[in-house]
């Protein structure tokens, strides 16, 4: 039902979420408590690993373990219950907790959505109890003020002083400003385009020449993104800091001189493995020749690595195509209006696309455009390293993708802190490394992440 997973997740590979996003997730949060506390419950486990994403994105609040139902609205609950960074003071000093319980929660998810990290947190969870108890937090200058004034709200030690939903809804964060009415699924793992979110009935609907067009592409900015909307969205990583912290993560799991990890002669149990670790994107197939490195991602965008080091993939829609020069610069198009100057390397990315869709099984048919299209930012590989054993496949997300000769697929994702073993019957079975660490692997997988290792360290890339 929720294939997105939570919002635990997405805060996990994003870090940050930019304000236009938050006001769609915060939005349907607060419209789902609502309803809750209309039927008097009070689910008192508000957090975001209990917000689920379905495939359009739309929330569900799930989890309801905690929750209780008054009998009637003056009730009170006296149980101490909850998650430490999203618990009420009310419910830590047992005073008695209602429906303003859940509003406090849900000013601490909007906080770690937009800070990056719970507004209380602490090494211990004394500390963080205590700086609940005192309603001690900061909140950055550069935080949109809108957003400030919201979080500060609800996050009043005095049940009394937080404002129920209904009035929350009204805010002027939530009603003034840029609130999309979708998002892209590229969402869950990169800040969306923020600069035309008006942009699907002027741009995106297929035009009527088909001729190609200087006029018709439509330049990323390349300053800053203002204040006012999306403070605080974490810088994009280099390669080389991809790389190495990859590098460390598997040093730390093999040790420097590979002994550390244990092997064992079976595979760990699937009741280890961790499918909300799973990558939500990998290079399927690709194939390569003098034109570049063409591949189809498993989310059916396409896409050709140039030797010049630019990129052009195709959405899965079969009409919008974004560019990236060699300094990463993105440009946005269709198939049938772009820059006169990208022409041959349009004429690359079709040829790609049909060889790959009539020769290794892709999907032919395409997703019918979307409003949402406007705001994906796509995916794409960076980099292409082939050793006697296996082809390195880095992407802008930070995932380093390894086909073995074997025709295994190793994805390590270093933002989850997991890795994927595929077999060739497309079998996934996706661990943590702290499980792989505890636990130890089989003979395989061990010796994959050693040569992963052993090629990083060699210099690879």
């Amino acid at each position: 039902m929720c294939k997105c997973r939570s919002m635990l997740e997405l805060h996990i590979r994003r870090n940050t979420i930019t304000v236009p996003e938050s006001r769609y997730f915060i939005h349907q949060i607060f419209l789902g408590v609502r309803y809750l506390h209309s039927k008097r419950i009070i689910h008192r486990d508000l957090k975001p690993g209990n917000i689920f994403l379905d495939h359009d994105l739309q929330v569900k609040i799930g989890d309801f373990g905690l929750a209780t139902r008054f009998n009637y609205d003056d009730d009170r609950r006296q149980r101490y219950c909850g998650t430490p960074n999203y618990m009420a003071p009310e419910i830590l000093t047992l005073e008695g907790h209602s429906y303003k319980a859940d509003i406090w929660s849900l000013g601490c998810i909007m906080y770690t959505l937009l800070v990056g990290k719970p507004p209380f947190d602490a090494s211990t969870v004394e500390g963080i109890y205590s700086r609940i108890k005192h309603c001690d937090y900061t909140i950055p200058s550069s935080l949109h003020q809108h957003a400030a004034s919201l979080i500060s709200l609800q996050l009043q030690l005095s049940p009394r002083r937080r404002p129920s939903v209904d009035k929350l809804l009204k805010h002027e964060f939530l009603i003034c400003g840029n609130k999309p009415t979708s998002l892209p699924l590229s969402c869950l793992y990169t800040a969306p385009r923020t600069d035309h979110l008006g942009w699907f009935t002027t741009y995106l609907l297929p035009p009527r020449e088909s001729s190609a067009s200087a006029n018709a592409v439509e330049e990323a900015p390349k300053n800053e993104p203002t204040q006012a909307e999306t403070p605080g969205v974490e810088p994009i990583k280099t390669q080389e800091q991809n790389i190495n912290e990859i590098r460390c993560l598997l040093t730390l799991l093999l040790g420097e001189d590979f002994k550390k990890l244990k092997y064992r002669y079976d595979s760990l149990p699937d009741e280890l493995s961790d499918p909300e670790a799973h990558p939500l994107v990998w290079v399927s197939r690709w194939v390569e020749d003098s034109n570049g490195f063409g591949y189809h991602l498993c989310d059916d965008n396409i896409g050709v690595l140039f030797p010049d080091n630019t990129k052009l993939i195709i959405m899965a829609n079969g009409l919008n195509v974004h560019y990236v020069d060699q300094q990463d610069h993105e440009s946005y198009m269709t198939i049938t209006q772009y820059p006169q100057e990208l022409e041959e390397k349009m004429e690359k990315l079709i040829y790609f696309k049909k060889y790959m869709t009539d020769n290794l099984k892709t999907t032919a048919d395409t997703d019918p455009v979307k409003e949402s299209d406007a705001m994906a930012r796509l995916p794409y590989v960076r980099q292409v390293f082939k050793t006697p054993q296996a082809i390195f496949i880095y992407l802008n997300n930070g995932t380093l993708q390894l086909n073995f000769n074997t025709h295994t697929k190793l994805i390590i994702c270093p933002k989850m802190k997991a890795v994927t073993q595929m077999d060739m019957g497309r079998i996934f079975r996706t661990f943590r490394l702290g499980t792989i660490d505890e636990h130890g692997c089989d003979l395989k997988l061990f010796c994959n992440l050693k040569y992963a290792l052993e090629q990083l360290i060699g210099g690879l890339a």
